[in-house]
Protein backbone atom coordinates (compact mmCIF):
# COMPACT_ATOMS: atom_id res chain seq x y z
CA UNK A 1 0.00 0.00 0.00
CA UNK A 2 0.86 3.65 -0.60
CA UNK A 3 0.58 5.06 2.75
CA UNK A 4 1.26 9.27 3.76
CA UNK A 5 1.50 8.55 7.80
CA UNK A 6 1.27 12.14 9.61
CA UNK A 7 3.08 12.31 12.45
CA UNK A 8 3.44 14.18 15.78
CA UNK A 9 6.57 14.51 18.28
CA UNK A 10 6.27 15.68 21.98
CA UNK A 11 9.66 17.59 22.61
CA UNK A 12 12.17 16.39 24.49
CA UNK A 13 9.61 13.88 26.16
CA UNK A 14 9.51 9.97 25.80
CA UNK A 15 6.14 9.46 25.25
CA UNK A 16 3.79 6.56 24.56
CA UNK A 17 2.06 8.09 21.08
CA UNK A 18 6.05 8.52 19.64
CA UNK A 19 6.77 4.93 20.55
CA UNK A 20 3.50 3.50 18.98
CA UNK A 21 3.99 5.32 16.01
CA UNK A 22 8.28 4.92 15.59
CA UNK A 23 7.06 0.78 15.69
CA UNK A 24 4.42 1.23 13.60
CA UNK A 25 6.27 2.91 11.02
CA UNK A 26 8.61 0.60 10.62
CA UNK A 27 6.67 -2.11 10.83
CA UNK A 28 4.77 -0.69 8.01
CA UNK A 29 8.30 -0.33 6.26
CA UNK A 30 9.26 -3.39 6.56
CA UNK A 31 6.41 -4.68 5.46
CA UNK A 32 7.15 -3.48 1.89
CA UNK A 33 4.61 -0.65 1.93
CA UNK A 34 5.83 2.73 0.46
CA UNK A 35 5.33 5.26 3.15
CA UNK A 36 5.22 9.13 2.90
CA UNK A 37 6.05 10.86 6.24
CA UNK A 38 4.84 13.85 7.57
CA UNK A 39 6.61 14.64 10.76
CA UNK A 40 5.07 17.61 12.58
CA UNK A 41 5.62 19.94 15.74
CA UNK A 42 9.13 18.32 17.13
CA UNK A 43 10.94 14.99 15.55
CA UNK A 44 9.85 11.58 17.34
CA UNK A 45 11.45 11.04 20.56
CA UNK A 46 11.95 7.43 22.40
CA UNK A 47 13.90 5.70 25.16
CA UNK A 48 15.48 3.25 22.64
CA UNK A 49 17.57 2.35 19.78
CA UNK A 50 15.47 2.91 16.99
CA UNK A 51 16.55 2.88 13.55
CA UNK A 52 16.50 6.62 12.26
CA UNK A 53 13.94 7.85 9.91
CA UNK A 54 14.93 10.19 7.47
CA UNK A 55 13.43 13.72 8.74
CA UNK A 56 14.04 16.57 6.85
CA UNK A 57 11.72 18.89 7.77
CA UNK A 58 9.32 19.50 11.11
CA UNK A 59 6.03 20.73 9.68
CA UNK A 60 4.66 22.97 11.96
CA UNK A 61 7.40 22.79 13.50
CA UNK A 62 7.14 24.13 17.58
CA UNK A 63 8.60 27.41 17.04
CA UNK A 64 6.62 28.57 13.40
CA UNK A 65 3.57 26.99 15.84
CA UNK A 66 4.37 29.28 18.40
CA UNK A 67 5.34 32.70 16.28
CA UNK A 68 2.58 32.46 13.74
CA UNK A 69 0.06 32.30 16.95
CA UNK A 70 1.70 35.42 18.81
CA UNK A 71 2.89 37.90 15.85
CA UNK A 72 0.76 38.41 12.77
CA UNK A 73 3.99 39.49 10.67
CA UNK A 74 4.66 35.63 10.26
CA UNK A 75 1.03 34.80 9.39
CA UNK A 76 1.58 36.61 5.97
CA UNK A 77 3.91 34.56 3.70
CA UNK A 78 6.00 31.99 4.13
CA UNK A 79 10.17 33.36 4.97
CA UNK A 80 13.17 32.28 5.03
CA UNK A 81 13.66 32.25 8.62
CA UNK A 82 10.65 30.60 8.98
CA UNK A 83 12.37 27.57 6.76
CA UNK A 84 15.21 28.21 9.06
CA UNK A 85 13.31 27.16 12.28
CA UNK A 86 11.82 23.48 10.34
CA UNK A 87 15.08 22.30 10.25
CA UNK A 88 14.94 19.12 12.69
CA UNK A 89 18.60 20.26 14.08
CA UNK A 90 17.04 23.51 14.90
CA UNK A 91 14.03 22.62 16.74
CA UNK A 92 15.91 19.82 18.71
CA UNK A 93 18.54 22.93 19.69
CA UNK A 94 15.26 25.07 20.63
CA UNK A 95 14.09 22.37 22.81
CA UNK A 96 16.88 21.84 24.93
CA UNK A 97 16.49 25.13 26.34
CA UNK A 98 13.08 23.70 27.92
CA UNK A 99 9.72 25.21 27.48
CA UNK A 100 6.42 25.36 30.17
CA UNK A 101 4.27 23.26 27.50
CA UNK A 102 1.34 22.60 29.83
CA UNK A 103 -2.43 22.30 28.21
CA UNK A 104 -3.72 24.87 30.63
CA UNK A 105 -0.98 27.76 28.39
CA UNK A 106 -1.59 26.00 24.94
CA UNK A 107 -5.29 26.86 24.98
CA UNK A 108 -5.18 29.25 22.65
CA UNK A 109 -2.62 27.78 20.23
CA UNK A 110 -4.26 24.33 20.47
CA UNK A 111 -7.55 25.84 18.94
CA UNK A 112 -6.34 27.78 16.11
CA UNK A 113 -4.18 24.97 14.78
CA UNK A 114 -7.90 22.97 14.97
CA UNK A 115 -9.19 25.66 12.92
CA UNK A 116 -7.49 25.02 9.50
CA UNK A 117 -7.12 27.67 7.17
CA UNK A 118 -9.36 30.07 9.87
CA UNK A 119 -6.26 29.90 12.55
CA UNK A 120 -3.18 30.99 12.33
CA UNK A 121 -1.23 28.18 11.27
CA UNK A 122 -2.56 28.28 8.15
CA UNK A 123 0.49 28.17 6.32
CA UNK A 124 1.74 25.44 7.69
CA UNK A 125 -1.28 23.94 6.82
CA UNK A 126 -0.81 24.89 3.31
CA UNK A 127 2.78 23.82 3.10
CA UNK A 128 1.82 20.10 4.30
CA UNK A 129 -0.31 19.97 2.01
CA UNK A 130 1.88 21.13 -1.01
CA UNK A 131 4.64 18.43 0.55
CA UNK A 132 1.55 15.94 0.32
CA UNK A 133 0.81 16.62 -3.49
CA UNK A 134 4.52 15.55 -4.70
CA UNK A 135 4.20 11.95 -3.79
CA UNK A 136 0.25 11.78 -4.30
CA UNK A 137 -1.86 9.64 -4.67
CA UNK A 138 -2.38 7.23 -1.67
CA UNK A 139 -3.83 4.50 -0.97
CA UNK A 140 -4.69 6.22 2.57
CA UNK A 141 -3.86 8.94 4.86
CA UNK A 142 -3.26 8.39 8.62
CA UNK A 143 -3.33 11.00 10.97
CA UNK A 144 -1.24 10.06 13.94
CA UNK A 145 -3.64 11.78 16.48
CA UNK A 146 -7.11 13.66 16.52
CA UNK A 147 -5.65 16.97 17.70
CA UNK A 148 -4.20 17.03 13.38
CA UNK A 149 -7.59 16.21 12.05
CA UNK A 150 -7.32 20.04 10.34
CA UNK A 151 -5.91 18.58 7.63
CA UNK A 152 -8.65 15.69 7.28
CA UNK A 153 -10.54 18.05 5.08
CA UNK A 154 -8.17 19.22 3.35
CA UNK A 155 -6.69 15.77 2.45
CA UNK A 156 -10.26 14.66 1.01
CA UNK A 157 -10.82 17.94 -0.14
CA UNK A 158 -7.44 18.08 -2.36
CA UNK A 159 -6.29 14.89 -2.72
CA UNK A 160 -9.21 12.81 -2.32
CA UNK A 161 -7.82 10.36 -0.23
CA UNK A 162 -9.46 8.08 2.54
CA UNK A 163 -8.54 9.43 6.06
CA UNK A 164 -7.83 7.36 8.89
CA UNK A 165 -7.54 8.82 12.47
CA UNK A 166 -5.45 7.59 16.05
CA UNK A 167 -6.40 8.39 18.91
CA UNK A 168 -4.16 8.70 21.61
CA UNK A 169 -6.09 10.53 24.63
CA UNK A 170 -6.50 14.21 23.00
CA UNK A 171 -9.65 14.48 25.20
CA UNK A 172 -7.47 14.48 28.36
CA UNK A 173 -5.29 16.88 27.12
CA UNK A 174 -8.68 19.30 25.71
CA UNK A 175 -10.46 18.51 29.16
CA UNK A 176 -7.27 20.25 30.97
CA UNK A 177 -7.88 23.80 28.44
CA UNK A 178 -8.79 26.47 29.88
CA UNK A 179 -12.36 28.15 28.62
CA UNK A 180 -13.02 29.32 25.69
CA UNK A 181 -10.27 27.07 24.17
CA UNK A 182 -11.96 23.55 25.51
CA UNK A 183 -14.94 24.01 24.60
CA UNK A 184 -13.80 25.79 20.97
CA UNK A 185 -11.14 22.90 20.58
CA UNK A 186 -14.05 20.25 20.73
CA UNK A 187 -16.63 21.89 18.43
CA UNK A 188 -13.83 22.28 15.71
CA UNK A 189 -12.28 18.60 16.22
CA UNK A 190 -15.99 17.08 15.72
CA UNK A 191 -16.24 19.09 12.93
CA UNK A 192 -12.89 18.23 11.41
CA UNK A 193 -13.35 14.48 12.15
CA UNK A 194 -16.57 14.49 9.88
CA UNK A 195 -13.97 14.14 6.96
CA UNK A 196 -12.15 11.27 8.87
CA UNK A 197 -13.33 7.84 7.40
CA UNK A 198 -12.14 5.45 10.01
CA UNK A 199 -10.52 6.14 13.66
CA UNK A 200 -7.87 3.57 15.35
CA UNK A 201 -7.95 3.54 19.17
CA UNK A 202 -5.90 0.89 21.24
CA UNK A 203 -8.92 -0.49 23.24
CA UNK A 204 -12.87 -1.24 23.05
CA UNK A 205 -13.48 0.72 26.22
CA UNK A 206 -11.41 3.65 25.08
CA UNK A 207 -13.46 3.40 21.69
CA UNK A 208 -16.15 3.60 23.75
CA UNK A 209 -14.85 7.20 25.17
CA UNK A 210 -13.80 8.32 22.07
CA UNK A 211 -17.46 8.00 20.26
CA UNK A 212 -19.03 10.34 22.72
CA UNK A 213 -16.35 12.52 22.91
CA UNK A 214 -16.40 12.83 18.84
CA UNK A 215 -20.16 12.40 18.90
CA UNK A 216 -18.90 9.53 15.92
CA UNK A 217 -20.96 6.54 15.92
CA UNK A 218 -19.47 3.42 17.57
CA UNK A 219 -18.92 1.20 14.46
CA UNK A 220 -16.24 4.39 12.90
CA UNK A 221 -13.81 3.50 15.78
CA UNK A 222 -11.95 0.57 15.74
CA UNK A 223 -9.62 -0.94 18.63
CA UNK A 224 -6.18 -1.90 17.53
CA UNK A 225 -3.86 -3.42 19.62
CA UNK A 226 -0.95 -0.89 20.52
CA UNK A 227 2.55 -3.09 20.92
CA UNK A 228 5.45 -2.85 22.64
CA UNK A 229 8.83 -4.60 21.82
CA UNK A 230 8.96 -7.51 24.35
CA UNK A 231 12.18 -8.53 23.29
CA UNK A 232 13.80 -5.51 25.13
CA UNK A 233 12.51 -6.56 28.60
CA UNK A 234 13.74 -10.27 28.31
CA UNK A 235 15.76 -11.39 30.92
CA UNK A 236 13.88 -9.30 33.61
CA UNK A 237 12.63 -10.91 36.95
CA UNK A 238 9.89 -9.87 39.29
CA UNK A 239 11.48 -8.33 42.67
CA UNK A 240 10.09 -10.21 45.33
CA UNK A 241 12.01 -8.76 49.08
CA UNK A 242 12.11 -5.94 49.08
CA UNK A 243 8.37 -5.43 48.19
CA UNK A 244 8.58 -2.54 45.86
CA UNK A 245 5.51 -0.57 43.96
CA UNK A 246 6.77 1.00 40.83
CA UNK A 247 5.36 3.52 39.40
CA UNK A 248 6.09 5.41 36.09
CA UNK A 249 5.17 7.98 34.17
CA UNK A 250 5.23 11.77 33.41
CA UNK A 251 4.64 13.93 36.37
CA UNK A 252 1.43 15.13 36.58
CA UNK A 253 -1.93 14.76 38.53
CA UNK A 254 -3.69 13.35 35.50
CA UNK A 255 -1.35 10.53 36.15
CA UNK A 256 -2.27 9.65 39.84
CA UNK A 257 1.09 9.77 41.22
CA UNK A 258 -0.84 11.15 44.54
CA UNK A 259 -3.38 8.45 44.84
CA UNK A 260 -0.87 5.85 44.81
CA UNK A 261 0.79 7.31 47.45
CA UNK A 262 -2.26 7.30 49.22
CA UNK A 263 -2.35 3.44 49.08
CA UNK A 264 1.06 3.04 49.69
CA UNK A 265 0.72 4.52 53.00
CA UNK A 266 -2.18 2.87 54.22
CA UNK A 267 -0.08 -0.47 52.91
CA UNK A 268 2.06 0.55 55.27
CA UNK A 269 0.92 2.28 57.96
CA UNK A 270 -2.48 0.25 58.36
CA UNK A 271 -1.36 -3.03 56.79
CA UNK A 272 1.68 -3.05 58.60
CA UNK A 273 3.77 -4.11 55.26
CA UNK A 274 7.49 -3.90 54.78
CA UNK A 275 7.41 -2.21 51.52
CA UNK A 276 9.11 0.64 48.99
CA UNK A 277 7.58 3.27 46.10
CA UNK A 278 10.01 4.07 43.32
CA UNK A 279 8.98 6.67 41.00
CA UNK A 280 10.66 7.74 37.54
CA UNK A 281 9.33 10.18 35.24
CA UNK A 282 9.56 13.71 33.96
CA UNK A 283 8.88 16.86 35.60
CA UNK A 284 8.02 19.03 32.64
CA UNK A 285 6.56 22.36 33.76
CA UNK A 286 5.69 24.99 36.63
CA UNK A 287 2.13 23.04 37.43
CA UNK A 288 4.29 19.39 37.14
CA UNK A 289 7.10 20.92 39.84
CA UNK A 290 4.76 21.87 41.75
CA UNK A 291 2.26 18.74 42.25
CA UNK A 292 5.25 16.68 43.01
CA UNK A 293 6.69 18.90 45.50
CA UNK A 294 2.99 18.64 47.23
CA UNK A 295 3.47 15.07 46.83
CA UNK A 296 7.30 14.73 48.47
CA UNK A 297 5.30 16.72 51.32
CA UNK A 298 2.90 14.63 51.69
CA UNK A 299 5.74 11.98 51.57
CA UNK A 300 7.54 14.11 54.55
CA UNK A 301 4.74 14.29 56.76
CA UNK A 302 3.54 10.42 56.18
CA UNK A 303 6.79 9.61 57.74
CA UNK A 304 7.99 7.47 54.55
CA UNK A 305 10.70 9.46 53.13
CA UNK A 306 13.46 6.28 53.60
CA UNK A 307 10.34 4.22 51.53
CA UNK A 308 9.73 6.88 48.77
CA UNK A 309 12.45 7.04 45.83
CA UNK A 310 12.24 9.44 42.54
CA UNK A 311 14.51 8.71 39.82
CA UNK A 312 13.76 11.49 37.38
CA UNK A 313 13.65 11.07 33.67
CA UNK A 314 14.51 7.19 32.56
CA UNK A 315 16.81 6.71 29.62
CA UNK A 316 15.49 3.16 28.52
CA UNK A 317 19.15 1.46 30.18
CA UNK A 318 17.75 3.35 33.54
CA UNK A 319 13.86 1.96 32.82
CA UNK A 320 14.96 -1.54 32.36
CA UNK A 321 17.00 -1.35 36.10
CA UNK A 322 13.38 0.50 37.29
CA UNK A 323 11.73 -2.68 36.12
CA UNK A 324 14.14 -5.13 37.94
CA UNK A 325 13.50 -3.25 40.92
CA UNK A 326 9.40 -3.63 41.07
CA UNK A 327 7.75 -5.76 42.19
CA UNK A 328 4.39 -4.44 41.04
CA UNK A 329 3.48 -1.95 38.80
CA UNK A 330 1.00 0.71 38.88
CA UNK A 331 0.06 4.17 37.31
CA UNK A 332 -3.88 5.03 39.06
CA UNK A 333 -4.53 7.34 35.95
CA UNK A 334 -7.51 9.77 36.65
CA UNK A 335 -8.47 9.85 32.70
CA UNK A 336 -9.37 6.73 30.90
CA UNK A 337 -5.98 5.46 29.22
CA UNK A 338 -5.49 5.06 25.39
CA UNK A 339 -3.01 2.78 25.08
CA UNK A 340 -1.54 1.71 28.76
CA UNK A 341 1.83 1.72 26.63
CA UNK A 342 3.81 1.89 30.12
CA UNK A 343 1.45 -1.20 31.53
CA UNK A 344 2.32 -2.84 28.94
CA UNK A 345 6.18 -2.44 29.20
CA UNK A 346 5.79 -3.75 32.80
CA UNK A 347 3.76 -6.88 31.54
CA UNK A 348 6.83 -7.36 29.04
CA UNK A 349 8.96 -7.70 32.14
CA UNK A 350 7.12 -9.65 34.11
CA UNK A 351 5.62 -7.76 36.67
CA UNK A 352 2.50 -7.71 37.73
CA UNK A 353 0.06 -4.43 37.50
CA UNK A 354 -2.17 -2.86 39.80
CA UNK A 355 -4.90 -0.72 37.46
CA UNK A 356 -8.24 1.33 37.58
CA UNK A 357 -10.57 -0.28 35.94
CA UNK A 358 -11.50 1.65 32.67
CA UNK A 359 -10.02 2.64 29.61
CA UNK A 360 -7.25 0.72 27.80
CA UNK A 361 -5.90 -0.74 31.45
CA UNK A 362 -9.26 -2.96 31.48
CA UNK A 363 -8.64 -4.54 27.97
CA UNK A 364 -4.90 -4.94 29.09
CA UNK A 365 -5.63 -6.87 31.78
CA UNK A 366 -8.82 -8.73 30.50
CA UNK A 367 -6.45 -9.65 27.21
CA UNK A 368 -3.11 -10.65 29.22
CA UNK A 369 -4.62 -11.83 32.77
CA UNK A 370 -1.52 -9.79 33.74
CA UNK A 371 -2.99 -7.89 36.53
CA UNK A 372 -5.69 -6.91 38.70
CA UNK A 373 -8.34 -4.16 39.18
CA UNK A 374 -9.96 -1.71 41.59
CA UNK A 375 -12.37 0.89 41.15
CA UNK A 376 -10.72 4.04 39.68
CA UNK A 377 -10.49 6.28 42.52
CA UNK A 378 -10.69 3.59 45.05
CA UNK A 379 -7.84 4.12 47.53
CA UNK A 380 -8.27 1.35 49.44
CA UNK A 381 -9.37 -0.40 46.63
CA UNK A 382 -5.98 -0.01 45.17
CA UNK A 383 -4.32 -0.52 48.84
CA UNK A 384 -6.16 -3.75 49.06
CA UNK A 385 -4.87 -4.78 45.33
CA UNK A 386 -1.04 -4.10 46.73
CA UNK A 387 -1.64 -6.23 50.20
CA UNK A 388 -3.02 -8.98 47.92
CA UNK A 389 0.22 -9.16 46.07
CA UNK A 390 2.63 -8.79 48.93
CA UNK A 391 0.90 -11.28 50.86
CA UNK A 392 1.05 -13.65 48.05
CA UNK A 393 4.09 -13.23 45.81
CA UNK A 394 3.37 -16.75 44.04
CA UNK A 395 0.31 -15.04 42.23
CA UNK A 396 2.56 -11.79 42.36
CA UNK A 397 5.19 -13.90 39.99
CA UNK A 398 2.37 -16.29 38.30
CA UNK A 399 0.18 -13.27 36.86
CA UNK A 400 3.63 -11.36 35.77
CA UNK A 401 4.69 -14.15 34.03
CA UNK A 402 1.19 -14.90 32.21
CA UNK A 403 1.29 -11.18 31.06
CA UNK A 404 5.00 -11.46 29.98
CA UNK A 405 3.60 -14.58 27.57
CA UNK A 406 0.46 -12.75 26.76
CA UNK A 407 2.40 -8.96 25.89
CA UNK A 408 4.38 -11.20 23.21
CA UNK A 409 1.31 -13.04 21.53
CA UNK A 410 -1.40 -10.14 21.93
CA UNK A 411 0.43 -7.10 21.64
CA UNK A 412 3.33 -7.62 19.14
CA UNK A 413 4.78 -5.32 16.17
CA UNK A 414 3.40 -7.83 13.82
CA UNK A 415 -0.34 -8.17 15.42
CA UNK A 416 -0.56 -4.59 15.73
CA UNK A 417 0.47 -4.19 12.18
CA UNK A 418 -1.73 -6.56 10.67
CA UNK A 419 -4.55 -4.85 12.55
CA UNK A 420 -3.83 -1.17 11.16
CA UNK A 421 -3.52 -2.55 7.68
CA UNK A 422 -6.75 -4.45 7.66
CA UNK A 423 -8.16 -0.84 9.11
CA UNK A 424 -6.21 0.83 5.89
CA UNK A 425 -8.00 -1.65 3.47
CA UNK A 426 -11.30 -0.79 4.71
CA UNK A 427 -11.83 1.98 4.22
CA UNK A 428 -9.69 2.34 0.29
Amino acid sequence: MKIAFITAGAGKSYCGSCLHDILLIQSLINSGNDLKVIDMYTPLSVDFDATPLPVKKIHYSGINTYLRQKFAFFRKKPLTLNKFFELPSVVNFALGFGMDVSPVQLGEMALSVLKGREGNQALDLTGVMEELKKSAPYDVCVLSNSMLSALAPEIKKELNTPVVCQLMGEEAFIAMLGEPYRTGSIEALRKNVRSVDAFISHSDEYSKVMSDFLGRKAEDIIAVNPSVNAAFYEGIKRRDKPFTVGFLSKMNKAKGLDELLSAFIVLVKEHKADAYLLAGGEILDGESKTYFEEVKKRVASAGIEDRFKYLGRLEFAAKKEFFKASSVFSVPSLFPESKGIAALEALSAGIPVALPDHGAYRDIVKHTGGGLLYKPGSVFGLAALLKKLYDEPALADSLGETGRESVKSQYSVKKMTEMNIEVYRKVQ
